[in-house]
């Protein structure tokens, strides 16, 4: 029902299409740039352009997504978080970064 209104205040279905289009796009680019942002953090140069290339490859960038998560997470532990199925616990990190701030509780 919202795309339908959407479109007919927007001027129709070819703006529409056009416009999540744009935005998938973006979406994409954004993921990507992350990924590559936090491989290079983790890895290096050579890690971070490899993983960007095949970022790009259908599937392939699924799999190495879960590389890289897997990098992330090991990091992760070796600081002394605990990891679950959705990352670190938020409470967990705030208590980390409160700390090395010297803040907080």
């Amino acid at each position: 029902m919202g795309l339908v209104v959407f479109s007919m205040l927007f001027g129709g279905p070819e703006f529409t299409v056009i416009f999540f289009g744009i935005a998938a796009i973006l979406i994409v680019i954004a993921g990507l740039v992350s990924v590559v942002q936090l491989a290079y953090r983790l890895k290096g140069t050579t890690s971070a352009v490899i993983v960007g290339v095949l970022s790009l490859i259908p599937l392939v960038g699924l799999i190495t997504l879960l590389v890289v998560n897997g990098w992330a997470s090991k990091e992760l532990k070796k600081s002394g978080f605990r990891i679950g199925l959705l990352g670190a616990s938020p409470a967990q990190v705030l208590q980390a970064i409160q700390a090395s701030l010297g803040t907080g509780p």
